[in-house]
């Protein structure tokens, strides 16, 4: 019964450690964020879903540091994925949850409103 229980609490663990590895989108826009959260999107390319964030100026030191601190600052409208080996995260605009369609210029004032 003991190793029953074991092999459970193995594949469980082996489950939900798999479904919490997310794929990082492709992306072919990019943005900029501030030590302030201020995050800049790219004016010169359309607006896009998905944009990619170089961070190694943010110091942090771990993945598990990159992912708490950008879980801190996601919400219904952004997602932000951790690419740690590769020093960036990708932000999606979840432009589908907006109730009409926005623009640049309103997904920039959006996340300048989120700095600290």
């Amino acid at each position: 019964m003991k190793n029953l229980k074991s092999i459970i609490l193995s594949t469980g663990f082996a489950f939900i450690t798999a479904a919490s590895v997310a794929q990082v989108p492709e992306t072919s826009a990019s943005a900029t964020i501030t030590t302030d959260n201020c995050v800049t999107l790219d004016a010169t390319q359309p607006l896009q879903n998905f944009y990619s964030i170089d961070i190694a100026h943010l110091g942090l030191s771990s993945e598990y540091l990159v992912k708490k601190h950008f879980g801190h600052i996601e919400n219904n409208l952004i997602t932000y994925y951790v690419d740690f080996a590769h020093s960036k995260v990708v932000l999606e605009l979840h432009l589908d949850r907006v109730p009409a369609d926005k623009d640049l210029t309103w997904w920039g004032e959006y996340l300048t409103s989120l700095c600290k």
